[in-house]
């Protein structure tokens, strides 16, 4: 049997994928794909002899003479929910960016540092991810700035593009698909699989119902961007940090420029929020 093998980024949602695909042509039993899990890294179906196989690329390129099957792209509009997968999912690592208490600031840097991933204890947060960290303020105006750079995502987006056109990929997986409802998610299966699609898989709704806070959370914040662009009021108030850093990304991306965005005390409401060019 030749395996396929799907090339994916993290939190880009290769093992749940993997695992979708293993069970819809009949090489798994439908099962819970996240038991005790906080991502689609349950037990079973992680066997290496099944057909549909995933992996991250190689920091070293040393792969990328390799052929995948499969490759999850990424697109700029991802990174606001798919940087909040990396710190929650990625190698079970339990951070919930959307936390909006006082301390969040303090115990985000705390477990950034100290805490490594829960599936290999050799593994912590890369040194790249690291090493931005550092260039900001250990407070809450540099977790936001922080969470804005990541939101941005240049380089990123720039290891997306040259996996996409450096690589041996025969087909693409567009990310957006598994945030698009389960009738466009399994039709986009079903082309892949083609007569090779021999069962559903159940667990696409289990999927979804865990992505509605980060799903509700970019449908207000996009809200309250267009109430600002429409001088209307919106309560901004209680959005936390990588909220706040989404809204200002929204309104740089917007402008094409860079904001001014350390405050004494973020604003509360669009109609407060001052637009302050860094010059």
């Amino acid at each position: 049997m030749a395996q396929k093998v799907i090339l994916f980024e993290a939190g880009t949602h290769g093992n749940f994928l993997k695992r979708f695909l293993n069970v819809c042509v009949g090489e798994l039993e439908d099962h819970n794909f996240y038991d005790q899990f906080y991502g689609a890294h349950g037990l079973d179906g992680d066997s290496v002899s099944l057909k549909y196989q995933c992996e991250h690329p190689r920091s070293d390129k040393k792969d990328i003479n390799k052929d995948f099957w499969l490759y999850i792209n990424i697109n700029p509009a991802d990174m606001y929910i798919l940087n909040w997968h990396v710190y929650y999912a990625a190698g079970e690592s339990g951070i919930d960016v959307l936390d909006n208490s006082p301390e969040f600031s303090k115990n985000f840097i705390k477990r950034f540092y100290d805490k490594s991933f829960k599936l290999n204890i050799e593994s912590e947060w890369p040194t790249s991810r690291k090493t931005t960290l550092n260039q900001f303020s250990a407070d809450d105006n540099g977790v936001r700035e922080f969470f804005k750079y990541s939101i941005h995502a240049e380089d990123t987006l720039i290891e997306n593009d040259f996996t996409l056109t450096e690589y041996n990929i025969q087909n693409v997986f567009e990310f957006n698909w598994f945030y698009a409802g389960e009738d466009v998610f399994v039709k986009h299966v079903k082309q892949l699989l083609g007569n090779k699609y021999t069962q559903d898989c159940s667990q696409y709704n289990s999927f979804y119902e865990k992505k509605q806070g980060i799903l509700r959370s970019q449908q207000r914040v996009r809200a309250a961007f267009e109430c600002l662009l429409n001088n209307q009021n919106y309560d901004i108030g209680d959005f936390c940090l990588y909220e706040q850093a989404y809204f200002d990304h929204l309104i740089e991306e917007h402008y094409n420029i860079k904001l001014k965005t350390f405050y004494k005390s973020y604003p509360i409401n669009t109609s407060d929020y001052q637009i302050r060019e860094d010059k």
